[in-house]
């Protein structure tokens, strides 16, 4: 396995916090990364999604398989 299969993603807190999930995931898809990270950190807003049924979960969910793009990996902070 060389550097080139490698994939490269975009934390989504890199993106201004005014996007929502749609417009974060084409802004990565668009600059060329191959996977958008989420963040769970100690804010109540983000510790909700990963609850089952949350509205924003399924918002994340529904956007990715729009646009066909993986959220591979978490980033946990508290």
């Amino acid at each position: 396995m060389g550097l080139k299969d490698c994939k490269v993603g975009l934390y989504e807190k890199a993106l201004p916090k005014s996007f929502g999930w749609k417009q974060k995931i084409k802004e990565a898809k668009a600059a060329g990364y191959d996977f958008i990270e989420i963040s769970i950190d100690e804010t109540d807003e983000k510790i909700a999604r990963v609850r089952s049924g949350n509205p924003q979960g399924i918002e994340i969910r529904e956007a990715l398989l729009e646009e066909d793009f993986p959220l591979l990996t978490m980033c946990l902070s508290g």
